[in-house]
C-alpha cells in the first residue's frame, strides 16, 4: 500500500470513529478529494516567521521558545454525492518524532499567506482534535468536519506543550499537509445551523444537553497520605502538611492561593499506566535571564486580504478565539475591591476582563460594589464568583441541609444580576478530601455537593451561572485514586480550571511558564494537568482560574523573565480560554504582586499588550 493509500485508509478510520457509523457499515464512501495547503508555514515566538520555502513545519518548544504551526486550505471542489461532508487534516511526522501530544484549532480566515503569517497569524479557536503522536509514526489525522461546511478558506494551527515535534510542509515533496473530504453514503441533506462553527451568541440563554457524567480518569491506586492532611504555603520552601478537617467556619474577606507543596512532599508512586508524556520546558538557572528578541519583517499591506475577524463571546462565554484575561486584585488585603480593581488595571495598563471574588457560607453575591465593577461604563468586566459553603460537610449540603442558604442566594442573583457569570463551588476541594468512608468529605461526596448546589440554583432561575470547577492541580492529590470521582459531570460543568504558582527559586515550580501551566514530576505518572485535561475532558474551554509568581529577593529578574516567556508560551495552549491572576502582598508569605519590581510591572505591562486578549466582551 502506497503512502497515499495508507493516508486515506487512515483518514477513514478516524472518520469513521469520529461517528461516521454509516460509512463504516454501509457502502463505500464516494471518491475523496484531496486539498493541498494553498498555505503554511511556522512562527517562532509568534513573531518569527520560518523561511517560506522551509520544507518542514516545526511546533512546541525548543528552550523557551514556542512554535506554533499553521496550515491554510482553499477548497473549491467537493466530493460527488448527497451524503454529509467530512473532513479530515492528515500531517507527515518527519523521521525521529517522539511521543507528543499534538492539538489542531480551528482559526478565522485573516488571509495570512507565507510572506505574510507574521503580520496576519490568527488567534486560535476551538480544538478540534487531540492526538498523541506516537514514536516513529507515519501519519497524524485530525477530524475537522465540524469546521468545514463547503467551498471556502479554512485555517488551522497546529500546537504542542512539549518538544519541538517536526513535519513535513507543502514545500516537501513528499507527505505535505493534505485536507481529505469524503462524503458519507446517502441522500442529500439539508445543512443546519449546526453544520456551521463558530455559532457565537451574546449570551447564554438555556442550559447545554446534559451529557452523560465523565468517567473516572484512570488512575491506579497509589499510596495515599492522609486524608486530611493538608499542604499549605508558607514562607519556608518546604512546608509540612497539616490537618485540615473541614471547611473554616470563620468567613474571610479575601481567599487563600492554591496550597503548593514542595519537592520534600513526595508524590505517591504508580504503577505503569498510559499516560501523556509531555515534557516540561527547561529550568532557567541564575539571574542573567534573557529576553525574547523582536524580529518583524516589514510587509506592505495587501488591500485584497480580508480584514481580522474580531474574537467575540460565544455561549458559556467562551472567546471564539483568543483568551480572556483576569485578576483577584490585592488578595489578603482590607483595600476596597472597586480600588484595588482599578489600581491593578492602571498597573498593568490594561482593562481585566474578569473580576475574581470569593465568597462563604450565607454571604450574598455578587454584592453592590461586584455589580457596579460589571456593569462599569466602557469595561463589563465578567464577574467570577467563588463561593465555599461551610459549618458542614459536603455529604450534608449535598443532602440539601444548606438549601435555604442557596435559596436566599438564588432569589437574590435572580432579583440583582441577570447578566452571565462563572462561578466555581468551593474552590481547591483536593485537600479537603477525607476518602474514609461516612466521613462526608470524600471525593464523591465533593461531586455531589457540587451537582446538588448547581442544581438547585437552577431550579430556581439562576440560568446564568457558568459553572467553573477549579482544581488545585498538586501531583499528589492528582494521582490519588479518588481524584476523578470530583469531577461533578458533563451537564454540571462548562468550564475546567486550575490554581498554579511558579516559584523564582530553583527546586520545586521553578521554571517557565509552560512548567507552571503543564507542571509534572519525574517519577510521577501525571502528564501535566494541561495536557491531562485536554484528553479528560475534549469538549470543555480550560481556565488558569488562579496564577501568580512568586516574588524571590535572591533571584529578582526571574518575575519579568517569566511574564515574557508567557507572552508567546501561550498559543502552546490554545484549550485555555482565560487567565486569572492572583494578586496579593502576603499571600501566607509569598509576594506575587505584578509590580513587586519596575522591571516586573514593565514585563507584565508587556505580556497584557499581546493581541491575544483583543477579546470583545459586548
Amino acid at each position: 500500500m502506497s503512502r497515499i493509500d495508507r493516508r486515506v485508509a487512515l483518514a477513514a478510520i478516524v472518520l469513521c470513529a469520529g461517528g461516521a457509523a454509516v460509512a463504516c457499515t454501509g457502502p463505500s464512501p464516494t471518491r475523496p478529494v484531496s486539498v493541498k495547503a494553498s498555505a503554511d508555514g511556522y512562527l517562532r515566538d509568534g513573531r518569527t516567521p520560518a523561511s517560506a520555502r522551509e520544507p518542514e513545519l516545526r511546533t512546541g518548544t525548543s528552550g523557551v521558545q514556542a512554535h506554533v504551526a499553521y496550515l491554510r486550505f482553499q477548497v473549491t471542489d467537493l466530493p460527488k454525492g448527497g451524503g454529509k461532508l467530512r473532513a479530515a487534516v492528515v500531517l507527515t511526522p518527519l523521521p525521529g518524532s517522539t511521543e507528543a501530544l499534538i492539538e489542531l484549532a480551528a482559526v478565522p480566515d485573516t488571509g495570512w499567506s507565507d510572506r505574510t503569517l507574521a503580520q496576519r497569524a490568527p488567534l486560535a479557536g476551538r480544538v478540534l482534535g487531540s492526538s498523541l503522536l506516537a514514536a516513529g509514526a507515519e501519519d497524524l489525522t485530525f477530524d475537522v468536519t465540524r469546521a468545514v461546511n463547503g467551498p471556502g478558506a479554512y485555517s488551522f494551527a497546529v500546537t504542542s506543550p512539549g518538544k519541538i515535534q517536526r513535519f513535513y510542509s507543502s514545500e516537501s515533496p513528499t507527505g505535505a499537509p493534505a485536507l481529505r473530504l469524503t462524503r458519507e453514503p446517502g441522500p442529500a441533506r439539508v445543512p443546519s445551523p449546526d453544520d456551521r462553527w463558530p455559532r457565537p451568541t451574546d449570551f447564554p440563554t438555556t442550559r447545554p444537553v446534559p451529557s452523560p457524567t465523565l468517567p473516572s480518569p484512570s488512575l491506579s491506586p497509589s499510596a495515599s497520605p492522609s486524608p486530611s492532611a493538608s499542604p499549605s504555603p508558607s514562607a519556608s520552601p518546604s512546608p509540612s502538611p497539616s490537618p485540615s478537617p473541614s471547611p473554616s467556619p470563620s468567613p474571610s474577606p479575601t481567599p487563600s492561593p492554591s496550597s503548593l507543596p514542595s519537592p520534600s512532599a513526595s508524590p505517591s508512586p504508580l504503577p505503569p499506566t498510559p499516560t501523556i508524556p509531555v515534557p516540561t520546558g527547561p529550568v532557567p538557572t541564575g539571574t542573567g535571564l534573557p529576553t525574547p528578541g523582536l524580529t518583524m519583517r516589514p510587509v506592505d499591506p495587501d488591500p485584497h486580504d480580508p480584514p481580522v475577524p474580531d474574537c467575540v463571546l460565544e455561549r458559556l462565554l467562551v472567546p471564539t478565539c483568543g483568551i480572556l484575561t483576569g485578576v483577584a486584585p490585592a488578595a489578603h488585603t482590607s483595600q476596597p475591591r472597586d480600588e484595588a480593581m482599578r489600581e491593578f488595571e492602571a498597573k498593568a495598563g490594561r482593562t481585566q476582563q474578569i473580576y475574581h471574588a470569593y465568597h462563604r457560607g450565607e454571604e450574598l453575591f455578587p454584592t453592590p460594589t461586584e455589580i457596579s465593577l460589571a456593569r462599569e461604563p466602557g469595561k463589563n468586566r465578567i464577574l467570577f464568583l467563588n463561593w465555599k459553603p461551610y459549618k458542614m460537610t459536603w455529604a450534608q449540603v449535598a443532602a440539601g441541609e444548606f438549601d435555604p442558604v442557596i435559596d436566599r442566594l438564588a432569589a437574590h442573583i435572580v432579583k440583582n444580576f441577570p447578566e452571565p457569570f462563572y462561578l466555581t463551588v468551593h474552590h481547591e476541594p483536593e485537600n479537603d478530601v477525607d476518602a474514609r468512608d461516612g466521613s462526608g468529605q470524600t471525593a464523591k461526596d465533593y461531586a455531589a455537593m457540587f451537582r446538588h448546589v448547581v442544581e438547585r440554583l437552577r431550579g430556581k432561575g439562576v440560568t446564568n451561572a457558568v459553572t467553573v470547577i477549579s482544581y488545585m492541580s498538586y501531583i499528589p492529590w492528582n494521582t490519588q485514586p479518588w481524584f476523578g470521582d470530583l469531577y461533578p459531570g458533563n451537564d454540571i460543568i462548562d468550564w475546567v480550571g486550575w490554581d498554579v504558582y511558579a516559584y523564582s527559586d530553583a527546586g520545586f515550580g521553578f521554571g517557565d511558564f509552560v512548567e507552571m501551566v503543564n507542571r509534572t514530576k519525574q517519577g510521577a505518572q501525571w502528564p501535566g494537568f494541561y495536557s491531562w485535561a485536554a484528553r479528560t475532558f475534549p469538549d470543555k474551554p480550560l481556565m488558569v482560574a488562579e496564577w501568580g509568581v512568586w516574588q524571590s529577593s535572591g533571584n529578582p529578574a526571574h518575575k519579568p523573565w517569566f511574564y515574557r516567556t508567557a507572552f508567546d508560551q501561550l498559543a502552546l495552549f490554545p484549550r485555555v480560554k482565560a487567565i486569572v491572576y492572583f494578586d496579593s502582598p502576603n499571600a501566607e508569605g509569598r509576594d506575587s504582586r505584578i509590580d513587586a519590581t519596575p522591571e516586573a510591572q514593565a514585563a507584565f505591562r508587556d505580556l497584557m499588550r499581546s493581541r491575544v486578549f483583543d477579546v470583545r466582551l459586548r
